[in-house]
């Protein structure tokens, strides 16, 4: 039974059997993930604060039926993934599910029975215009249980309620007479008395003091119990108490003080609020939005059109579009290419917000490279992952950042959700001016755009990880060349980055044109007989979550230049953060026709070796067994990673993996495990960005130096 958000509710409301309880209970403790959205669940179905989601309109997410059908089980894998995901992005749609799954459990195991006496209690309550004033409830019998469930008259025992008057009368007695005992009585002051001792000799004695007119000097009797009355001493008798002072009242009265919410959001997390923020200002660019949903899909964005917060914006590969915010802060997202860029980093994905107090721009990237600047001091809230940095930017500033993420070397493919996490990697590096980085509660850290060839080196640009955090800055003395974004000048790949820039104008183009959507466009062009705009279909199908296409392409004969962009593609789509890989499996399994061991052996291969496998006889033995495999994808991705580990042995051993009898092949390639040259001494390491963007020196060039990138594949 897998670990997912429905079956995370049933655990939690318990209706579960014992066995499957006990088994996702064990799965909950060994997932961290589980962990936290098991609190992230009690917190939200408590937040008073949270908003209804929306029920009509484009902002509305799930609708009422959606959601039913999540709960019934009645989605497909893809809508149920995209629920899922739903609901793990917005609080709102995570408590409402939660809030609708604890209602049926209890509607369906429990029905709600109301007491006579509260539905008496609530008619009392409110005498509305529609109701009769002479008209009176009836009373019930006095054999109702009042207190009990309805229908049952248990409860026999007599009333209670003259204990309760005898109770109060005793406390109002015992209240009056405390009172009584402790309030001031006046004292006499008789002749002879204590005061009369501490008076000077030649001062009257307080008994013989004129008496005022009308008065008469003569002494009271004498009581008949002189003892009941006698003089007590000043310390025994007590003080009045002193006379409070007027105080002036207010004549205006003072407010009270402001109550802060009980539920307040953290002021970390970013709004959730929809309204618009700013427009594009790209004359042509392939920018997309998606506004959520299972069954909403991309919409192109078109110059001047205005964005909104909390949806999320996307330049598709190869092409940069430029935003401005209506603070002034401008923002341009760069899609890339390998023909442009010699490391992979093909979309541009962001997200965003309402910006909080202070800040000028708020926004969460996803994925790839984006540029941020403005031509007035500005602060700019940057979310990633779990990290948040604010930067501060100076007059005529501008920030690069770059968003990547990879498969670790050595991960397995885990069938349950929730699995290694991928390599996230983000470098930030200064263009123009300078730019304050705080992170937490870390010393801000101030950098510098480098100042060219002759200048000093200055930190210019941090790096982070997902797995060793922030590193040191690093000092520059020049801008990198892959930063300026510039395409390549130098033959063959000039021509390259020209082909290929002029397949993107026309998908601009395309997407310009009525009634023309990005899924539409991107099918047609993986149809298209060109293969330059096959080989970008199969790098921008996967941006927009379409990898059916990649897919079929691996097993399709008549395609040899879509099944190399679709190994390379998709490796880099099964790197995001989530379940990715998980879905391509099942997607394999339930639609694709593929058995167990293929689907499996097709997740691992699109997995990084680690140092270790890399040496290990046994990793180049199943290698070679698989390229012999029934399914052409597992040998395509066999291919693909013998080439990677041993290049030589591909062209010695002439191996093709379309052809009937590849035998031959496969054992002259096995030939160089019993010569020797099999494992490699000295392997590549994986699992990296290969080059790092990272360093002083100048990018490093694509495989091949400077010959034309493969765009082919393997085949």
């Amino acid at each position: 039974m897998r670990l997912t958000l429905r079956t995370l509710l049933a655990y939690l409301d318990d209706t579960l059997d014992p066995e499957q309880a006990k088994l996702i209970g064990q799965k909950v403790a060994e997932s961290p993930v589980a962990q936290e959205l098991i609190e992230r669940l009690k917190k939200v179905t408590r937040r008073r604060s949270l908003a209804n989601p929306p029920v009509l309109g484009d902002s509305s997410r799930l609708d009422a039926n959606t959601v039913a059908e999540y709960l019934d089980s009645k989605l497909s894998p893809e809508e149920l993934s995209q629920v899922e995901q739903t609901c793990l992005e917005d609080d709102v749609y995570l408590a409402e599910v939660a809030a609708c799954h604890q209602i049926l459990t209890l509607m369906l195991s429990e029905p709600t029975r109301v007491p006579p006496t509260a539905r008496q209690r609530m008619y009392r309550l409110v005498k509305g215009r529609e109701s009769i004033p002479y008209r009176k409830p009836p009373e019930f019998p006095a054999d109702v249980n009042r207190d009990g469930p309805i229908g049952k008259s248990e409860d026999t025992s007599p009333s209670r309620w003259g204990l309760y008057v005898a109770g109060a009368a005793v406390m109002i007695v015992g209240l009056a007479v405390s009172i009584t005992l402790a309030w001031p009585k006046p004292q006499s002051r008789p002749k002879g008395s204590a005061v009369a001792a501490t008076l000077p000799k030649d001062h009257p004695n307080p008994g013989d003091v004129p008496a005022p007119p009308g008065t008469s000097n003569k002494e009271p009797p004498k009581p008949d119990n002189p003892k009941a009355d006698a003089p007590k001493p000043m310390a025994d008798v007590p003080k009045p108490m002193p006379p409070m002072p007027d105080v002036p009242k207010p004549m205006i009265p003072m407010p009270d003080p402001p109550k802060k919410p009980l539920d307040a959001p953290p002021a970390n997390e970013p709004s959730s609020e929809r309204r618009e923020i700013g427009e594009v200002v790209s004359p042509a660019s392939a920018l997309v939005e998606h506004r959520g949903g299972p069954k909403d899909t991309w919409q192109s964005l078109l110059p001047k059109a205005r964005l909104m917060t909390a949806t999320q914006l996307m330049s598709l590969p190869g092409s940069r579009s430029d935003l401005k915010l209506d603070s002034g802060v401008q923002l341009s997202l760069w899609g890339s290419l390998l023909e442009f860029m010699p490391f992979a980093m093909f979309e541009s994905a962001v997200m965003l917000h309402v910006s909080p107090a202070g800040f000028d721009a708020d926004l969460t990237l996803d994925r790839g490279r984006i540029v941020l600047s403005s031509q007035k001091p500005a602060k700019v809230r940057l979310r990633f992952r779990t990290e948040i940095w604010d930067l501060s930017l100076s007059e005529k500033n501008e920030v690069i950042v770059d968003l990547m993420t990879s498969n670790p070397g050595g991960a397995r493919f885990s069938k349950q959700p929730g699995g290694e996490s991928p390599m996230s990697q983000v470098f930030l590096g200064v263009l123009k001016g300078k730019t304050v980085l705080v992170v937490g509660d870390l010393k801000p850290v101030e950098l510098t755009a480098p100042l060219g060839p002759g200048g000093p080196r200055v930190p210019a640009l941090i790096g982070w990880d997902n797995k060793g955090k922030i590193k040191e800055p690093e000092r520059l003395v020049e801008v990198l060349p892959h930063w300026t974004g510039a395409l390549p000048t130098k033959s063959p790949v000039k021509e390259a980055a020209a082909e290929m820039k002029a397949v993107v104008d026309a998908l601009v183009k395309r997407l310009a044109e009525k009634g023309a959507t990005p899924s539409l466009a991107l099918i047609e062009m993986a149809e298209s007989p060109k293969l330059s705009d096959q080989t970008y279909a199969a790098f921008a199908l996967p941006a927009i979550d379409l990898i059916a296409t990649l897919a079929d392409a691996l097993d399709d004969i008549t395609k040899p230049a879509l099944r190399g962009p679709a190994v390379l593609s998709l490796d880099n789509w099964i790197a995001r953060p989530g379940d990715n890989g998980l879905a391509l499996h099942q997607m394999l399994i339930n639609k694709k026709g593929y058995s167990e061991s293929q689907a499996d052996a097709v997740l691992q291969l699109l997995h990084n070796f680690s140092e270790q496998d890399i040496a290990a006889v046994g990793t180049y033995e199943l290698l070679f067994d698989l390229l012999n495999n029934e399914k052409l994808s597992v040998r395509e991705l066999a291919l693909w990673q013998l080439l990677r580990l041993d290049p030589e042995g591909a062209k010695t051993s002439m191996y093709n993996p379309v052809v009937d009898d590849r035998t031959p092949a496969i054992n002259r390639w096995r030939k160089r495990l019993t010569e020797g040259k099999l494992p490699p001494k000295a392997p590549k390491p994986m699992g990296e960005p290969t080059p790092k963007p990272m360093g002083n020196g100048p990018a490093a060039k694509p495989p091949g130096g400077d010959k034309k990138p493969s765009r082919q594949g393997p085949s």
